[in-house]
């Protein structure tokens, strides 16, 4: 006897589970403007210099913030990425805001000229992995807390400003 129903069922679902894996898998988001709001969807793109409208990375995605002419990017409110790559090459990025903490699961790097005047927290929390913190000598007007597993290196100074702290709960 041939049973195709509960066959074509279940192949369905299992595409079903494939799209959806594929469609949550993490991407990279790309910051289109100047200056603004890290939590406005329309300042994210999927593509370098593409239409803005992708939405702030979420906790598994990737940040690449590499402005043709600089800017300025406020945090206003609790963020999440996995990664945070900060270019300054082609003029001034700052990091600014007094609210909400960021919270990264990857690598952090700040290259060119950045300038962090972000007084909310950093939060690394990487669960596993060896992950690389390059902050070079931009100053961090942030606490900076390393709370998760993964093993972390950093790659050259990690300058705090006086009135901030560096707290190591967990990771090597």
């Amino acid at each position: 006897m041939k049973q195709t129903g509960p066959t074509l069922v279940s192949s369905i679902a299992a595409g079903a589970l494939l799209l959806c894996a594929t469609l949550a898998h993490a991407q990279t988001r790309y910051w289109t403007g100047g200056n603004g709001n890290w939590e406005n969807a329309s300042n994210w793109s999927l593509q370098a210099g593409g239409a803005g409208g992708a939405g702030a990375p979420g906790a598994n995605d990737d940040a690449v913030i590499d402005p043709v002419n600089g800017a300025s990017i406020a945090i206003g409110r609790d963020a999440h990425c996995g990664s945070l790559r900060v270019v300054g090459d082609d003029g001034t990025v700052t990091i600014i805001g007094t609210n909400g903490a960021l919270k990264l699961g990857g690598n952090w790097w700040l290259e060119g000229d950045v300038q962090w005047q972000h007084t909310g927290i950093v939060v690394l929390d990487a669960r596993d992995g060896e992950l690389v913190i390059a902050t070079g000598p931009v100053m961090i007007h942030a606490d900076v807390i390393v709370d998760g597993n993964a093993t972390w290196n950093l790659t050259g100074a990690l300058v705090i400003a006086d009135d901030r702290s560096l707290i190591l709960r967990k990771g090597t």
